[in-house]
Formats: C-alpha cells, sequence, structure tokens
C-alpha cells in the first residue's frame, strides 16, 4: 500500500509538506479489537497541521503517518469482531503511533468507528 510519510517535525508548514514522501509499506493486519479499513478520504484539518509542525498535543514515533480522521470500508476484522461488518463504510478516528489516516488502508479500534449509511456520500 502507498502511504504517506512525515521525516521530522517543522515548525515551517512549508518546509514539512515538502519534506513528506510517499512510500510503498506492508497492509497492516488488523489485531484483536481491531478493523482493517480501505481508507477512501482523508481530510487535512488544523489538528493535522499542528501535527506536521510538531505542535498537537500528540507527537508519534518518525517516520510517522499523519491523519486522523477519514471515512472508508472495512475489508478485514480482527480477533473479537463479527465478519457482518466486512463491507460497511465507517466514519473513524486514529491517534496510534504506528498507523495514521493518509494512507490506502489503515487500521483502527472498532469503538473509534461509526457506521454510516448507505446513502451517505464519501
Amino acid at each position: 500500500m502507498k502511504a504517506v510519510q512525515l521525516p521530522v517535525y517543522n515548525n515551517n508548514l512549508i518546509r514539512a509538506l515538502l519534506g513528506m514522501k510517499v512510500e510503498e509499506k506492508d497492509i497492516p493486519v488488523p489485531q484483536e479489537g481491531e478493523v482493517l479499513i480501505k481508507v477512501e478520504a482523508s481530510p487535512c484539518n488544523p489538528s493535522d497541521i499542528a501535527f506536521l509542525r510538531g505542535g498537537y498535543n500528540i507527537q508519534k514515533t518518525l517516520p510517522a503517518i499523519p491523519g486522523f480522521e477519514g471515512v472508508g470500508i472495512i475489508e478485514a476484522v480482527g480477533k473479537g469482531i463479527e465478519d457482518d461488518l466486512i463491507g460497511n463504510r465507517v466514519s473513524c478516528f486514529v491517534q496510534d503511533d504506528h498507523v495514521g489516516m493518509w494512507s490506502e488502508y489503515v487500521t483502527v479500534k472498532i469503538t473509534d468507528c461509526i457506521t454510516l449509511k448507505d446513502e451517505m456520500p464519501v
């Protein structure tokens, strides 16, 4: 999968943006209580900008995949999750150190997801 990588925090937003690269990574495997989501969209919110600059209340081990919120389709489930959720579109957020929404796939705790109705556009 492709994922955006932030190599260093930089208070200069332009330099932070120019330093990011798209890299190939393995598709993550959902652990117990998690789902694998194929990301359809992820915004760039003020919290994401603060994160890129190193000024947000969450700092990840670098290099890091940015992106705290997004929407996508559940592709797989971890232990303890009903497999009838596969195929559902969800809105979700993630703040874990090893993942970010600016990637093609992300693993997220099921408790950090909200199922969306089919008629809700991305």
